[in-house]
C-alpha cells in the first residue's frame, strides 16, 4: 500500500531466534533435575554415554557394566546418568536394594517401544493396559499384580521349584543323554541342545504336551530365541539413546525387528493352536495344565477392568507363556553351560 514500505524480515532477527532456540534445546538436553542423584555430566543426544560406555581393564570391549563400576568408585553407591534422553539411576548397595524392592512405587515398567508393539495382541488390548506391555515380565500396576499372583500360585501347584517336577526333568535328561551319545568323540555346541530340554519341560507344564528333541517346531523356536537373545541386545539401549523412540524404526533392519516379530509370532501361533485344542476338550473340574487354568480364570472373570477379562485375558495368557520361555530358557541354560565349562 502507498505510504507503507514493505517490511522485510531482518536476517539479524532470524539468527537471534535460531540462537535462542538452540540455547533452549541445549539447556533441556543437558539439564539435570534438582534432586537427581550425583553422576557424570549429560550432553545432548548422547547423554552420559561417554562416561558409561567405557572399556574395562586390559582394553576389554566397551560396556555399561565397566562404566557403572568406575562411576560407583567416583560418585558412590547411588548415582544417576543419562542414556540418550533417558534418565537412569544405579543402586549398588545391598541394604538399599532390599528396601527398594519392597516398594511398589519403584516397580514400574516403562513402555519399551517398539518391542512392546511386537507382542501378540498389543494392538487389540495391550495398548490399553497400564505400562503398555502385555504379559507379566514388563507390565505394571493392576495387570502385573494379577498376572504375577496367578502365575506364582499356580506354577507352584504344578510343581514348579518343587520335587514333584523331578519326574519331568528326569525324562528330559534321559532324552538329552540319548542325544549326546550320538556325539561321543565329536565336538558339540551345547547351547541349542540344553535349551531344547528346558523349553520342552516348560512346554509340558504349560500345555501338557511332550515333544521329541528333534521336533522341527521346537528346534525352530529354540534356534530363533537363541539368535534373538544373543544378537539383538542393543535394541532397547539404542532406542533410549535416540531423541525420539520412533526414530528406532530407521534402524529396523539392523536391529532385527522383523526377525524378532517373526519369532514372537511363531511361538504365539504354537500356543494359540494348543489353546484352541484345549477349548474343545475343556472341563473346569478337570484341570490338566496351565492352559486349562487360564481358560478357567478367563471364563469366570466378569470384571471388565481385570487383566483376565475376555480378549485381554486371552492375550495375557499367550504373552505370559512367552515370558516364561524368555525367563526360563536362557537363564537356566547359561547357568548349566558355565557349570560344565568350570
Amino acid at each position: 500500500m502507498k505510504g507503507f514500505p514493505l517490511l522485510k524480515p531482518s536476517t539479524h532477527n532470524v539468527w537471534e531466534e535460531k540462537v535462542i532456540y538452540f540455547c533452549i534445546w541445549f539447556y533441556l538436553n543437558t539439564h539435570i533435575p534438582e534432586k537427581f542423584p550425583p553422576g557424570p555430566p549429560r550432553y545432548p543426544i548422547l547423554g552420559s554415554s561417554r562416561y558409561i560406555l567405557v572399556e574395562g581393564e586390559n582394553g576389554t570391549r566397551k560396556s555399561i557394566m565397566h562404566g557403572i563400576l568406575k562411576n560407583v568408585e567416583k560418585y558412590g553407591k547411588l548415582f544417576g546418568f543419562y542414556l540418550g534422553s533417558q534418565p537412569s539411576v544405579v543402586v549398588a548397595d545391598y541394604e538399599m536394594m532390599k528396601d527398594l524392592f519392597k516398594r511398589e512405587d519403584v516397580s514400574g515398567r516403562p513402555p519399551t517401544y517398539p518391542f512392546n508393539e511386537i507382542r501378540p495382541g498389543y494392538h487389540t488390548v495391550g495398548k490399553d493396559s497400564q505400562g503398555r506391555n502385555p504379559g507379566v515380565l514388563l507390565s505394571q500396576g493392576r495387570a502385573w499384580r494379577e498376572q504375577r499372583r496367578f502365575l506364582l500360585r499356580n506354577l507352584r501347584d504344578f510343581g514348579f521349584g518343587k520335587s514333584e517336577m523331578e519326574d519331568t526333568l528326569l525324562d528330559e535328561i534321559d532324552k538329552l543323554c540319548s542325544e549326546y551319545k550320538t556325539f561321543v568323540g565329536k565336538p558339540l555346541c551345547l547351547d541349542n541342545t540344553l535349551n531344547l530340554s528346558i523349553v520342552n519341560a516348560v512346554w509340558d507344564m504349560l500345555v501338557g504336551e511332550k515333544l521329541p528333541l528333534d521336533d522341527p517346531k521346537l528346534q525352530r523356536i529354540v534356534k530363533n530365541f537363541n539368535t534373538l537373545i544373543r544378537e539383538s541386545r542393543g535394541g532397547s539401549r539404542m532406542a533410549a539413546m535416540l531423541p525420539h523412540p520412533k526414530m528406532i524404526l530407521l534402524f529396523r533392519k539392523s536391529l532385527m525387528l522383523d526377525f524378532i516379530e517373526e519369532t514372537f509370532n511363531d511361538l504365539a501361533s504354537m500356543i494359540q493352536r494348543q489353546i484352541e485344542e484345549h477349548k474343545l476338550t475343556f472341563n473346569g473340574d478337570d484341570v490338566r495344565d496351565m492352559t486349562d487354568l487360564f481358560l478357567k480364570e478367563i471364563e469366570s472373570t466378569d470384571d471388565e477392568e481385570s487383566s483376565f477379562h475376555k480378549e485381554r485375558g486371552y492375550f495375557n495368557m499367550i504373552n505370559n507363556f512367552i515370558d516364561l520361555f524368555l525367563a526360563g530358557m536362557e537363564t537356566t541354560s547359561t547357568s548349566l553351560l558355565w557349570t560344565f565349562l568350570y
